[in-house]
C-alpha cells in the first residue's frame, strides 16, 4: 500500500530584490559535506555540477545553482539528530573562593570534565576538590569546595567534551536567485526517521504468526497492514512543514522503510526549478514492514518559475 505525504507547499513571498555586493562563487565538481557547525561558505554564490553535495542545518548562501548531474542533500541519522563532538584541552581558569567561573564553551558534556594544577601534574578530584554546575544561562560552571586542596585563588587547568545536536535536515537561506537546472536534484529521499521511528512511525501487529507492519503517517495517516496494524498519526503544520517523514513498522522481515527528509528553502529572488526537488518516503525493505512516510518540502520565494517536479510521497509498503 502506499502512503502519501502530500506536501507540495510553495508559498511566494512578495518582497522587493535588493542589490547586493559580488561575492566569490564557489563550484563544486566532487562530493562534499558541508556540516552544521562549518560556516565557511556562507555568504558565497554555490554551484553544483556532476557531484552530491551534502549539507547539513541552516546555512546562507548568496544563491544557488544545482547544474545538471549535481545533487544537493542532507545527512541521514535514523533519529533524526545529527551530533558533534569536541574535545577542549587543557583552558586555565583562577578559582577564587567558591565563586564559580563558567567554562568558555557550551555543551559540556560534565562527566568529561578533568581538572589539574596550573603544572598539570597534580589531578583534582570532583566532588572533593571542587564541583560543577551550571549558571542561569546554562553554561557550565566549576568552583571550589569546602576542605578542598586546591589554594585559594589557583590556576587550574580544565580539560572536557563538548556535544551539540541539530536536527537533520537541509534548511537554507539564499539572498539572491536559486536555481534547479534539468538533471539537477534537491534529494532528500529516504534521509527522514528511521524504519519504527519518529512521531507518525508505522506500528506492528501483534497476536498473528506473521508479524506486519503498517505505513508510517505525516501529512495523512499511514496505511493500515494487511493483519490490522493501524497506521501512523499525521503530525507537523501542513502549510509551513519542517519535520521529516517516519519509518515505516517493522515487519517479520526486519525494519520498514525510512521516512523522507526536509527541504526548507528561502529565496529572495527567483526560485527556478527545471530539475527536481524531492523528499519521498523509502519503500518497505521488506515483504511484511511499512513504507516511510513522505518528508517534508517548504518554498518561499520572490517569485517562482519552472517546469520541474516537486514531491513529497510515502513509500509503498507490503
Amino acid at each position: 500500500m502506499k502512503i502519501l505525504r502530500g506536501v507540495r507547499c510553495v508559498s511566494i513571498l512578495v518582497a522587493s530584490v535588493v542589490s547586493t555586493l559580488s561575492t566569490a562563487a564557489v563550484t563544486f565538481t566532487t562530493d562534499t559535506i558541508i556540516s552544521f557547525d562549518n560556516t565557511g561558505y556562507d555568504g558565497a554564490d554555490i554551484v553544483l555540477t556532476n557531484c552530491t553535495v551534502t549539507v547539513d542545518g541552516a546555512h546562507s548562501f548568496a544563491s544557488l545553482r544545482v547544474r545538471n548531474g549535481g545533487v544537493l542533500t542532507h545527512s541521514f541519522n535514523p533519529g533524526g539528530l545529527l551530533t558533534t563532538n569536541s574535545t577542549v584541552t587543557n583552558e586555565l581558569h583562577v578559582l577564587s573562593g567558591t565563586n564559580a567561573a563558567t567554562l568558555n564553551n557550551s555543551n559540556v558534556v560534565t562527566a568529561s570534565v578533568v581538572v589539574t594544577d596550573n603544572s598539570g601534574t597534580i589531578l583534582y578530584v570532583n566532588g572533593v576538590d571542587y564541583a560543577t554546575g551550571a549558571n542561569p544561562n546554562g553554561q557550565a560552571t566549576l568552583q571550589r569546595v569546602p576542605g578542598t586542596s586546591i589554594p585559594d585563588g589557583a590556576s587550574v587547568l580544565v580539560s572536557y567534551g563538548t556535544s551539540y545536536s541539530v536536527p537533520s535536515g537541509l534548511n537554507l537561506a539564499i539572498a539572491g536567485d536559486a536555481t534547479i537546472d534539468p538533471g539537477g536534484a534537491v534529494n532528500a529521499n529516504a534521509k527522514g526517521y528511521g524504519g519504527g521511528q519518529g512521531s507518525g512511525a508505522g506500528l506492528t501487529s501483534s497476536g498473528y504468526v506473521y508479524a506486519e507492519g503498517s505505513g508510517a503517517g505525516h501529512g495523512g495517516y499511514g496505511g493500515m497492514s494487511l493483519s490490522g496494524a493501524v497506521g501512523g498519526n499525521v503530525y507537523d503544520p501542513f502549510v509551513q512543514p519542517t519535520d521529516k517523514g517516519s519509518g515505516g513498522g517493522y515487519g517479520l522481515g526486519g525494519m520498514g522503510g525510512n521516512g523522507g527528509g526536509a527541504v526548507r528553502l528561502a529565496v529572495g529572488g527567483v526560485l527556478q526549478i527545471s530539475g527536481s526537488i524531492s523528499a519521498n518516503g523509502q519503500d518497505a525493505t521488506n515483504s511484511r514492514s511499512g513504507g516511510g512516510s513522505g518528508g517534508s518540502i517548504w518554498l518561499s520565494a520572490h517569485s517562482v518559475t519552472g517546469s520541474g517536479s516537486v514531491s513529497a510521497t510515502g513509500g509503498a509498503g507490503e
